[in-house]
């Protein structure tokens, strides 16, 4: 009987601890749709991450161009022995030289390809991207993901400002409160005003786009950190 007995108070105990080690105040929601965040991040992720994986293949050296680069060094280094032993070797130089050029054309005309199926790829990329955008903007629209709840901001507020607050209508509170959360986001960026177009309220609840388009800036700033480490 004691040991049941002592078991709930170590758990509040250590509830207690973490509540004081990584604070959380609580977020006045009034409406929350999970499952929609989960699959916008999803869908976010998953075209940024293969948008990036087949750019990087799109330009990285493919095996004959990698052969053609070493044979080139190799005729070089051909053409520098046989200059240096003099006139006795000028036809062989002559010929080791136009098989230089010759395969400075062919890698030349590999890169021109190569930057062509580059733009070619950016280019449709570009369109999907607002493609995309545009798909999740209209099966969402009016449709908000999250809305803060102004009728309960109070609680969360110190006396003083709470007195204050009174004056305000749920929605001013609400509004107030959610610009600070998102504190500087809430202030710049066209993208924010966009994804804000046809919900109720517009200054307390976040649409779908501004939840697609995290899970793709997300995605684009961890691959660009592992491009970075990649290089050193």
């Amino acid at each position: 009987h004691a040991h049941t007995h002592l078991q709930p108070k170590k758990k509040r105990q250590k509830s207690k601890a973490t509540k004081e080690m990584i604070p959380h105040p609580e977020i006045p929601i009034a409406t929350l749709r999970p499952n929609d965040i989960l699959l916008l991040l999803f869908l976010g992720t998953t075209y940024e991450l293969a948008s990036r994986l087949l750019s990087t293949l799109l330009k990285s050296k493919s095996s004959h161009e990698k052969t053609l680069r070493t044979e080139l060094h190799a005729l070089k280094y051909e053409v520098v022995v046989m200059r240096n032993k003099g006139p006795s070797a000028f036809v062989e130089t002559s010929k080791l030289e136009r098989a230089v050029l010759k395969k400075e054309s062919e890698l030349e005309k590999l890169e021109e390809e190569k930057k062509v199926r580059v733009a070619t790829f950016i280019k449709f990329q570009k369109n999907t991207s607002y493609g995309l955008s545009l798909l999740v903007f209209v099966l969402y629209y009016g449709v908000p993901l999250l809305v803060i709840d102004g009728m309960r901001i109070p609680d969360f507020l110190s006396e003083t400002t709470a007195e204050a607050a009174d004056v305000c209508t749920d929605v001013e509170k609400a509004e107030h409160f959610f610009k600070a959360w998102l504190f500087p986001i809430s202030y710049i960026g066209l993208g924010r005003k966009l994804s804000g177009l046809g919900l109720e309220q517009k200054g307390s609840s976040i649409g779908a786009l501004i939840v697609y388009w995290s899970g793709q800036v997300t995605t684009g700033k961890i691959m660009e950190c592992l491009e970075a480490l990649a290089w050193r």
